[in-house]
């Protein structure tokens, strides 16, 4: 078995106690590379074999490390805690998409979801899954973000994507300036671009440009 949960030493721990087996089972299921993390330390409590195969390191070289192992450096590392333990610390998950570095130094995009779970044996302690986005391709990927957009948000990507400025988009939505820029920023931060030059040389390499004038068929 490659989760270990090392709350107590080897030697107390019961194999018995249906926490740890409900955990184990639990962590195996999960088709996502899965993560106990001790949300005040940032430790990583166990893990599963999925995690494994997408880090590359053994379930003993990770148990027991600061998840910093598996962020790209250490800024990346505490963004992540900055802009997370807020949002856990209310109860609620954190979603983010972010890049992440593999036992062999090799960086791979990557989507997170860390969910806060109640005390256990005292500690504050939080799920965290973590799916590799490299395993998809990025016409799959951009599929996915682009039907996330609001119908709005599609309207200003297609027209935004046939070359329009925003002056333009605006003129054509019957909408302010401002508004569109504010749509647009929106469709940036989805697709997790920091400029509309950026997002278009992705949509020109993925060849996606027809796509999004689908919105724009009727007229």
């Amino acid at each position: 078995m490659t989760v270990v949960w090392p709350f107590i030493s080897a030697n107390e721990l019961s194999q018995d106690r249906i926490e740890t087996r409900l955990l184990i089972a639990l962590l195996e299921s999960l088709r996502q590379a899965a993560f106990m993390v001790d949300h005040g330390t940032r430790t990583i409590l166990a893990c599963n074999s999925r995690a494994e195969q997408v880090f590359g390191y053994s379930a003993d070289q990770m148990v027991g490390q600061s998840t910093l192992l598996l962020h790209l450096n250490a800024e990346s590392c505490r963004e992540f805690g900055e802009n997370g333990t807020p949002v856990l610390e209310n109860g609620q998950p954190f979603h983010t998409r972010l890049w992440m570095r593999r036992a062999c130094g090799a960086c791979f995009p990557s989507e997170n979801t860390v969910m806060p779970l109640q005390d256990v044996d005292g500690r504050q302690v939080a799920l965290s899954l973590v799916r590799d986005l490299s395993e998809e391709s990025p016409s799959t990927r951009f599929s996915k973000v682009y039907g996330r957009l609001t119908p709005r948000e599609q309207e200003v990507f297609a027209l935004t994507a046939r070359g329009l400025s925003a002056k333009e988009v605006a003129r054509n939505l019957q909408l302010s300036h401002r508004t569109v820029e504010q749509h647009r920023n929106s469709v940036l931060h989805k697709f997790q671009m920091r400029s509309v030059k950026q997002l278009l040389a992705e949509v020109a390499t993925l060849g996606a440009v027809s796509q999004a004038r689908m919105g724009q068929a009727a007229e």
